[in-house]
């Protein structure tokens, strides 16, 4: 975390901690967000961490390892939700273990969003977006959901470098109402 903390301290606000085990350490992601100040930064250590989150407000949500650093969506309809805000959120696998029906990541009145280098996998719909404008889609991963991507009125998106299988009845990426968009080397 101090190796990324260097090459980003200039160009953001403060750090934020999660799980790990010096003081200050927030134990729930959720807890961090709440105490974040836009612009700020939060690192989450590798780890399980069951619960679904808000992001309500421009901070960079950064996991530790992509395949240790994982999200289970605890209840609700929806494991990682962005409102209103300008997010970049890397570097996590987000699961919904119990029921397929759930949105994996959910995107809505959002502009500038980086959401790149996660794993989404056991949802009904990976990743739903609305309303959202100038939004980068890249380096990830959905699996084995019903719906990889479902995109709606959005004006400026860049979907590219994805990799999107085994998603059963339904179907890889759906758009509707796009402005603007760029698709480019996915593998669907």
């Amino acid at each position: 975390a101090k190796n990324i903390e260097k090459s980003q301290s200039i160009l953001k606000g403060n750090w934020l901690y999660v799980g790990g085990s010096g003081p200050g350490n927030y134990t729930k992601i959720q807890y961090a967000i709440d105490n974040a100040s836009d612009n700020d930064i939060i690192y989450v250590y590798s780890g399980i961490y069951n619960e679904n989150i808000v992001i309500n407000k421009s901070i960079s949500l950064i996991g530790q390892d992509r395949d240790t650093t994982k999200i289970l969506g605890a209840n609700g309809t929806e494991i990682i939700r962005l409102q209103d805000c300008s997010v970049e959120l890397t570097g996590f696998t987000i699961e919904k273990f119990n029921e397929i029906n759930d949105v994996g990541i959910i995107l809505t009145d959002c502009w500038n969003c980086y959401i790149h280098k996660n794993k989404v996998i056991y949802c009904g719909t990976g990743l739903l977006m609305g309303d959202t404008d100038s939004t980068v889609i890249s380096n990830n991963t959905i699996f084995n959901c019903t719906t990889g991507m479902f995109i709606s009125v959005i004006a400026n998106i860049t979907i590219t470098h994805n990799r999107i299988e085994g998603n059963g009845k339904g179907s890889g990426i759906e758009l509707w109402g796009v402005a603007f968009g760029i698709l480019y080397k996915n593998y669907i």
